[in-house]
């Protein structure tokens, strides 16, 4: 693989971490689900996306004197080979004290993987946490998708584009399809960037869509966001300027204080 492809896995695992802040931070209004279930399977799949890194750049012979000189690496791979690939009798779960210890320790773990991997992964790449899932997010707010395309034809005007203008692509979906599209057909897709539901989802998915052009056209790009920034928008959202789908609340008839609180907020230096 090369450095985009791995890391489209880095960032897959990255969003695994997402959903663990989402239900951290949306927990009473889920907890109807079975979350523990859920926890689960989003572990399985961020120790399998971070073991698919490490199979690929550290080789057989290297893993065992690796694991032996490296605690984390070690246990991401017992994670993996003891539990979440296979179900050992001998594997034993590690205890958590709190949800927040889960984040801390797949973090910690990601970030090492990161490290040992920064040779064959992008120099720009960064690991930007928001918490949001897509799936959950829908439920918790009842989103199906004609509410979803009301909500889109509220916060974006569209003007039709005419046939004469338009550009006949196939979509680039999945960059392990990359493998079945020589050289010269490369030309004939196209990746499709979505704007997300708000603005946390539109992160997600502007990542996840460079991943792709620069697996398919050899590009390095990339977009991240500056903490400052986000917390000025959690800012905003908590009092009560933007709603969830991040669309201004009753801009005209706001108050002089609440405008002054308004300029605060989005003038506060970064």
């Amino acid at each position: 693989m090369n450095e985009w492809e791995l890391a489209r896995y880095l960032i897959d695992a990255k969003k695994d971490i997402d959903t663990l802040l989402f239900i951290k931070l949306y927990f009473d209004k889920i907890s109807n689900l079975d979350l523990k279930e859920k926890i689960n399977k989003i572990q399985m799949d961020f120790y399998i996306k971070l073991c698919v890194i490490l199979d690929n750049i550290i080789n057989k012979r290297e893993k065992k004197k690796i694991c032996e000189g490296n605690r984390i690496i070690n246990d991401i791979y017992y994670e993996r080979d003891k539990d979440k690939a296979h179900k050992d009798s001998d594997y034993i779960k590690k205890e958590y004290t709190s949800f927040n210890d889960i984040i801390k320790c797949m973090k910690t773990q990601i970030d090492e993987v990161k490290i040992l991997a920064n040779n064959k992964l992008p120099t720009i790449l960064t690991l930007d946490y928001v918490p949001h899932d897509k799936e959950l997010f829908r439920f918790i707010f009842g989103i199906t998708k004609d509410k979803e395309e009301k909500i889109n034809k509220k916060k974006y005007s569209s003007k039709e584009i005419e046939e004469s203008q338009s550009i006949i692509k196939q979509v680039f979906t999945n960059t392990e399809d990359i493998k079945y599209i020589s050289e010269e057909r490369r030309k004939e897709y196209a990746v499709i960037m979505k704007d997300g539901i708000n603005f946390f989802e539109g992160i997600q998915e502007r990542q996840d869509a460079c991943i792709k052009i620069n697996v398919l056209y050899k590009l390095n790009c990339w977009c991240k966001f500056h903490e400052k920034s986000i917390n000025k928008w959690i800012n905003l959202k908590q009092s009560g300027f933007i709603d969830d789908f991040d669309i201004p609340r009753n801009i005209i008839i706001w108050s002089s204080e609440k405008w002054k609180e308004f300029y605060n907020i989005v003038n506060e230096e970064e």
